[in-house]
């Protein structure tokens, strides 16, 4: 399969090319401690934690970089996109009609916190970081538990991993077929639906 056509946001900004994949936990979880979402308690941290942190992070490098913000659709992207510039950061939140797999593709890596787009992304090959600081509770990103993403639970542990990213400017891995997702999951994924009774014979 061809590769999907390169963004055009992507021309127009000096890279690295961060994505970033935003999620809904302010309003699913709560935004602090002792505070309840539709979805459940305060999971330790929340969207806007997570994109101060990349800001702050990338201004503390110093380094040119270009973050691509993919929001979830649930949140509501706007219809055009919106461009801040900061010193040396540029920040874009992406306009609804951007298309993942694209942006997944060309990005340098990509940041996000739990979302399945992270998943995806390591299929691609990409450097993935999954960012949760502070969290409370089991870890649900599920490319983290498959051990194919890297993971930071603090401030300091996700500077230093963003940093070796931009400066050391690591090639992406080649996409690869992964153990876990060999000739026989289908098979095991069935199994697993009839013992806990989600199917009938």
């Amino acid at each position: 399969e061809k590769p999907p056509p390169y963004p055009d946001i992507f021309q127009v900004s000096k890279g690295p090319h961060i994505v970033y994949l935003s999620e809904t936990h302010r309003i699913d979880y709560g935004e602090a401690p002792g505070s309840v979402g539709r979805l459940g308690s305060f999971i330790g941290y929340h969207e806007d934690v997570v994109k101060d942190d990349i800001t702050r992070c990338l201004l503390e490098i110093g380094q040119q970089a270009t973050v691509f913000e993919k929001l979830h659709p649930s949140a509501f992207p706007p219809a055009e996109d919106q461009i801040t510039d900061v010193l040396n950061l540029r920040w874009v939140v992406l306009a609804s009609h951007h298309q993942l797999w694209p942006l997944l593709w060309h990005a340098d890596f990509v940041v996000g916190m739990r979302s399945m787009g992270l998943l995806e992304a390591c299929f691609m090959g990409k450097r993935v970081i999954s960012y949760q600081p502070g969290l409370i509770g089991m870890n649900q990103c599920t490319a983290v538990n498959l051990g194919v993403a890297m993971s930071c639970h603090s401030y300091d542990s996700f500077r230093e991993v963003l940093n070796e990213e931009i400066i050391c400017k690591k090639p992406d891995r080649r996409p690869e077929t992964f153990d876990f997702a060999g000739p026989e999951v289908v098979g095991n994924i069935y199994s697993w639906l009839m013992n806990e009774g989600y199917l009938s014979a």
